[in-house]
């Protein structure tokens, strides 16, 4: 066993550990707002998904 296999598997442990913690917690932020979306008109819903996607081609390009 290398050194270097030894370091990547201890620190694979936390890494993982820290990825369930900030899933959970994306989850818990994200899953009302999805929610929210039930309230709103297709159309609305559209034209929010249609901003958003301007928004992120623009921060792309710059």
């Amino acid at each position: 066993m290398t050194v270097g296999s030894l370091v990547s598997g201890l620190v694979a442990i936390p890494t993982t550990g820290l990825g369930i913690l900030v899933g959970a917690g994306t989850g818990l932020v994200h899953g009302p707002w999805v929610k929210f979306t039930d309230m709103l008109s297709k159309d609305e819903v559209d034209k929010i998904d249609k901003e958003a996607e301007e928004e992120a081609r623009l921060v792309s390009e710059a």
